[in-house]
């Protein structure tokens, strides 16, 4: 089996008012990403709590479940650096053992309600690709 390993950053986003946000990596043709660690970097509005959801597609048709999630919990580090004064810094960073051979879709979720304000930050993969045999 061949492996090629992969780094990829995706952009988070929450629109004020919406519980939460979503962003999505395509697997390509005849491969299986195989994640291996998971960081994030996340900004959200104080008296907030959130974490990040990773949602793998099985690598068979006709399953029970069109997606299984993983969830994991955001640590809140104080203020934020940033020059917003109403936000508070929540980090990320925990080695897993995940795999899809489809899409993988990343969920930053928030509350309590209402999920007033703007959060966003950033969520980092790193892992392999293999062929599929």
């Amino acid at each position: 089996m061949s492996e090629q390993l992969i780094q990829f950053e995706l952009l988070m986003q929450v629109q004020s008012g919406d519980q939460f946000g979503t962003s999505t990596f395509t697997v390509p043709a005849g491969k299986r990403l195989l994640v291996d660690y998971i960081s994030a970097d996340i900004r959200l509005p104080l008296n907030q709590r959130g974490d990040i959801t990773v949602h793998t597609q099985p690598p068979y048709p006709g399953s029970a479940r069109a997606s299984v999630p993983h969830y994991f919990p955001l640590t809140p580090a104080g203020a934020s650096i940033s020059a917003a004064p109403n936000l508070r810094s929540h980090f990320l960073s925990q080695q897993t053992r995940l795999f899809t051979e489809n899409k993988l879709e990343v969920l930053l979720v928030r509350g309590p309600s209402p999920n007033r304000g703007q959060a966003g930050g950033y969520v980092s993969i790193s892992g392999r690709f293999a062929d599929i045999v």
